[in-house]
């Protein structure tokens, strides 16, 4: 790629050296500056200027252009100009121009529109690169980094100049020196103010220097080449190539990663990675460097941009170099456009590197479809452009057209789009799958015949011989699979029987699959017969199996005629099951054992406190893949999940971001109620807004409304696609649309004067869904029609609600999403006793909550019976789970008031000790199991929350009756948990505390009724404490490890789902086993000199 660019650069330099400026006259008497304001920016690693200048005519008017000058060394630094009226801001036309007799200045001639006018106010802004260097040139890992800024202290200029001054702003106040020749001259803090002067003659040079200490990053881009390749069949690939070199003091001396780690200081010359910004719509992104793939798992969706956090495998210091590459897709329908065979391609030149980068050279190519023609470009600025090359990929014939632009010093502010237009026939899209079609139609043509083809001179017998014995047995095998197919049926049938009594449809089905045994048995014994001509060896394997199958179906006689005995009153219920379950034995070991382990009830029967360590559950008979597993499970009475999975209402677990991603995921997160209750609702709103499902409070504008206030809406919102009524308002006649296609071309000056009804798609033209439309078929009317926004109107044309095209693509990604009855995420809330938690719960139902959690370390008080009476009774429709409770009376305490859900554990949580310290608790194991017990007969659900330290647990938790599990400190170590990373010893932890950690206690009055203390106790009796967890990445990564974790090990028990699961348990078919201390260090990692333990 090096070279490319190379021979590129020479073609532009040739290009350019044609290229010559424009000679103007010295209009130095033409006009005068009365007052010139310079705003230096270098808080960064670009100089940003910003000049406002006044410009007054010496005559009666201003000349039709006025000059600005630099020196011309700083004129090669420049990446980016604009200069404009101040009011109204009118982008002026700029040009490069020479002037005679100033050979070392460098001049822009800006062409001012004809007014009669003597006075005027222009706003010239610059952008410089590559201009501040540092000194010392070199330093060493622990040295601190200065950087010089050169300038003028008098504004450069051909006019005269009245009144100047100029204002720098540093990164830091540190300033080693300064130039203080002209007076006056005044630093405070980070600002350094030179001026007022007055009375500047024109081509003063005064000479200025700063020396001043920054830490801001230093890189850039020395070469990036940027790959646009486009596609038809609705896919636009980008790849970027990109060369970074650190332009900071060069690194001296050796360089100690174990000092790096170390090191306690906030700010550092090097760079350890950087933040780029993706469109919205990337998908399948990929990063490497030289070596190989670098994980992209640090990507942060946002609602109109993805931030990709890359960090190179080692922090670059002054004078360091690295490359990588870059690439992702985007859906082409976003950025091309057509109609019949005319095609537009409206992207970014240049898009995000990271913040205020630098680019030397930078290279575009964009590779069209085979055999586009009339190519048009029509690039935001001036480029150079090379002639049109070809790329060849797979069935390419032609070659595919690349357009190839280049551009030296670019900026943020080139951030702009291109605009391409070439023709392409649409039947030309059919080429490449016929091409591909006749190819394999050849080849599987060829293959069939020369295998028809007999080359030999002699017939083999034996090879015959062995074919038709394959035949029959894999006959055989295939009937005695349908066979055992009929069994399932059989079982499946007496299953239904025993529980709808219904002997006439048992009758029939029992008929019909008696006879279709009969048929198959008869097929199987006539290719028996068949079979010993050819191998009677077989022929005796088949008698066995044949064997084997007369035990099975006496066995099955005998089920049968237990469960018609069943059936008429003549065997109890207890005796049934217990047969059926020794008969489901033998079919399954082929012969009456004992059997291992312990029932449930055996296993808690010694009454002693049980934790998750203390057993183990042995396997069971696996005849399905974990792919089946189903781990649907009731969260409450009402409200049901797809993963067991519920996040900690704790300030270091659970805020929205932490509740999004376990709803994503199939869980939920409930928001903790450490905070003001606005904040709490606020939480709530961004968690139901993350997926809205259909949007009941859509931003509506009116027909009056003009561009501007689209624009408005996109700023505030981050989208543009706007539904019109005549009101403005939801309710009113929908009248037209507004998407961001219908605004994106207008002109800025033009978005006040410009109403929306000029620029929306009218009604006729707009694609809407009735009232009573479900939530499935409207997606599936976004998606046929490839809209953004789907209107959903009444009878009467008024808007109801509205569907974005983004929900269905978050659906797509995230299929096991827990959801409401509309299409939003579920989330829950968290609220204390105290008397003022009524204020508090009124706000989170207004933001939409959907489950309350009442949250007290014990549950059974007259304080939350009480609060749980009055949400059943003023909030009726909304789920309570009650809680903490670890006994039975307890539960059936608050069962009695009313909860949805019961909340089990006392003092097992990693960060509590309200065992230790109150003596009240009890082992979470033998908690859960004897609370769910009780539950279950109310069909109340159960969540064991606290003493989940690993997968196994939460598997176990569910395994002792618990619906699902509630984790803390499992989660606190994820990138959405509340907080930011620290480091420590070289490990990323973040801050993990208890809500009865006096941290909290002292905060929040919220906390304080959870553990029934009050602002006024002089003394605080802390029940948990703080602390840190490493860093366990992103939840979505970490939470699918779990979801699948607990499916293998309901496969390993032989459990298809957690209902089935707790069906086993409770008729003892899951069997437990008590683990002594060896058995427990048997189960872990042991005998090791040393090992890395990575889960996922």
């Amino acid at each position: 790629m090096r070279l490319v660019m190379f021979s590129l650069m020479l073609l532009a330099i040739v290009c350019h050296a044609s290229r010559t400026p424009e000679k103007v006259n010295l209009n130095d008497d033409s006009c005068i500056i009365s007052m010139a304001v310079r705003n230096v920016d270098l808080t960064s690693q670009l100089v940003k200027e910003k000049a406002a200048l006044d410009f007054e005519a010496t005559g009666n008017k201003l000349p039709s252009y006025v000059l600005l000058a630099m020196p011309r060394k700083k004129m090669h630094h420049l990446a980016f100009y604009n200069v404009h009226f101040d009011s109204p801001k009118t982008t002026l036309q700029v040009d490069r121009v020479e002037v005679s007799g100033h050979d070392d200045v460098a001049f822009l001639k800006v062409t001012l529109p004809a007014r009669n006018e003597r006075k005027v106010k222009v706003i010239a802004e610059f952008v410089y690169g590559d201009w501040l260097k540092p000194f010392p040139t070199h330093i060493t890992q622990k040295g601190r980094q200065f950087f010089i800024y050169d300038d003028l202290t008098y504004m450069l200029s051909p006019y005269e100049v009245k009144k100047q001054k100029m204002i720098i702003k540093l990164y830091s106040e540190n300033v080693e020196s300064y130039t203080k020749k002209v007076l006056p001259v005044v630093k405070s803090g980070k600002i350094l103010t030179y001026g007022i002067y007055e009375n500047i003659s024109s081509f003063i040079m005064e000479p200025m220097r700063v020396h001043f200490e920054s830490y801001a990053s230093f890189l850039v881009v020395t070469e990036l080449e940027r790959i646009i390749e486009i596609s038809h069949w609705g896919n636009i690939a980008v790849e970027e190539h990109i060369h970074l070199e650190h332009r900071g003091a060069v690194l001296t001396g050796p360089f100690s990663r174990l000092d790096y780690q170390r090191s306690q200081r906030q700010i550092s010359p090097s760079v350890s990675g950087f933040r780029t910004i993706l469109p919205a719509s990337a998908k399948h992104i990929y990063y490497r460097d030289e070596i190989g793939n670098v994980s992209t798992s640090e990507v942060r969706h946002n609602p109109d941009s993805l931030h990709l956090t890359i960090q190179p495998r080692f922090p670059l210091f002054g004078g360091w170099r690295t490359s990588y590459t870059i690439g992702y897709n985007i859906p082409s329908y976003e950025y091309l456009y057509h109609s019949s065979s005319q095609f537009g391609l409206k992207m970014r030149f240049v898009d995000h590197v990271f913040e205020n980068f630098f680019i030397e050279n930078f290279l575009l190519k964009i590779i069209l479809p085979e055999e586009s023609k009339n190519i048009r470009v029509k690039p935001p600025y001036d480029v150079e452009q090379y002639p049109n090359s070809l790329h060849y990929t797979y069935l390419d014939v032609t070659g595919r057209p690349v357009i190839t632009m280049r551009k030296r010093h670019l900026v943020e502010n080139h951030i702009q789009d291109f605009e391409l237009y070439y023709t392409w026939e649409s039947s030309k899209i059919v080429r490449e799958p016929i091409m591909v079609a006749v190819a394999f139609m050849v080849f599987f043509c060829t293959i069939i015949f020369f295998v028809r083809l007999d080359f030999s001179i002699v017939k083999d017998t034996s090879a015959e011989s062995r074919m038709k014995l394959d035949s029959l047995t894999d006959e055989i095998a295939e009937a005695h699979q349908k066979r055992g197919k009929i069994y399932e049926q059989i079982v499946e049938n007496l299953e239904k029987y025993t529980s709808s009594k219904d002997n006439a449809i048992f009758g029939a089905t029992k008929k019909r699959l008696d006879q279709e045994w009969r048929n198959l048995n008869q097929h199987i014994m006539e290719l028996q017969s068949q079979l010993k001509v050819e191998s009677s060896e077989a022929a005796e394997k088949v008698s066995m199996i044949q064997r084997m199958d007369q035990q099975v179906r006496e066995s099955f006689t005998s089920w049968n005629h237990d469960a018609e005995r069943h059936v008429s009153g003549k065997l109890n219920r207890q005796s049934y099951t217990e047969a059926s379950n020794q008969m489901k034995h033998n079919l399954l070991v082929g012969k009456d054992s004992e059997q291992d382990g312990l029932t449930l009830e055996e296993l808690f029967s010694s009454r002693e406190g049980i934790t998750y360590n203390d057993f183990i559950i042995l396997p069971g008979y696996v005849d399905f893949p974990v792919e089946d597993v189903d781990l649907t499970t009731q969260l409450t009475r009402n409200v049901s999940l797809k993963a067991p999975f519920v996040s900690s209402p704790m300030d270091t677990v659970t805020e929205s971001d932490m509740a999004i991603a376990m709803a994503q995921c199939g869980g939920i997160g409930i928001i903790h109620c450490n905070c003001t209750p606005e904040y709490q609702a606020e939480e709530v709103a961004k968690v139901k807004r993350a997926k809205q499902g259909f949007i009941w409070n859509p931003v509506v504008l009116s027909p009056q409304n003009t561009v501007f206030d689209v624009m408005e809406v996109k700023r505030k919102f981050g989208f543009s696609g706007v539904p019109i009524t005549d009101t403005g308002k939801i309710g009113g006649v929908l009248v037209g649309l507004c998407t961001s296609r219908d605004v994106d071309f207008i002109p800025e000056e033009k978005w006040k004067s410009t109403p929306i009804s000029a620029v929306m798609i009218p009604r006729e033209l707009v694609i809407t869904a009735s009232a009573s439309v479900t939530l499935d078929s409207a997606y599936q009317t976004l998606q046929e029609n490839k809209r953004g926004k789907l209107p959903i109107v009444d009878d009467e044309n008024r808007l109801v609600s509205l569907i974005a095209r983004t929900d269905i693509k978050k659906r797509r990604v995230y299929p096991l999403s827990s959801v409401d009855k509309y299409g939003r995420l579920l989330v829950g809330a968290a609220i204390s006793t105290r008397e003022e938690s009524k204020a508090r719960l009124k706000l989170l139902v207004q933001a939409g909550v959907d489950i309350i959690v009442i949250d007290s370390s014990q549950g059974c008080s007259i304080y939350q019976i009480d609060l749980l009476k009055y949400i059943k009774t003023h909030y009726s429709k909304v789920d309570v789970i009650a809680g903490n409770v670890v006994t039975t009376e307890q539960a059936e305490c608050l069962i009695s008031a009313g909860a949805d859900a019961l909340r089990v554990g006392m003092g097992s949580g990693s960060i509590c000790i309200t065992q230790e310290v109150m003596a009240v608790g009890r082992a979470q194991g033998t908690a859960v199991y004897q609370v769910a017990r009780y539950a279950q007969r109310y069909g109340i659900p159960v969540i064991a929350d606290g003493g989940i330290q690993c997968l196994g647990h939460a598997t176990k938790a569910l395994a002792l009756g618990a619906s699902t599990v509630m984790m803390g400190s499992l989660l606190a170590g994820t990138l959405e948990a509340p907080g930011d990373y620290i480091w420590s010893d070289g490990i990323r932890l973040k801050k993990y505390r208890g809500m009865g950690s006096l941290d909290v206690l002292s905060e929040n009055a919220e906390s304080q009724d959870r553990y029934f203390q009050k602002d006024c106790d002089k003394v605080r009796v802390a029940q948990g404490v703080s602390g840190t967890v490493t860093d366990k990445g992103s939840i979505h990564i970490f939470l699918p490890y779990l979801t699948v974790g607990v499916k293998h090990g309901l496969q390993d028990m032989g459990v298809r789902s957690t209902v089935i699961l707790h069906e086993m348990i409770y008729n003892g078919t899951v069997r437990f086993e008590r683990r002594s201390a060896g058995a427990q260090m048997e189960g872990s990692v042991h005998s090791l000199h040393s090992y890395e333990k990575r889960l996922f």
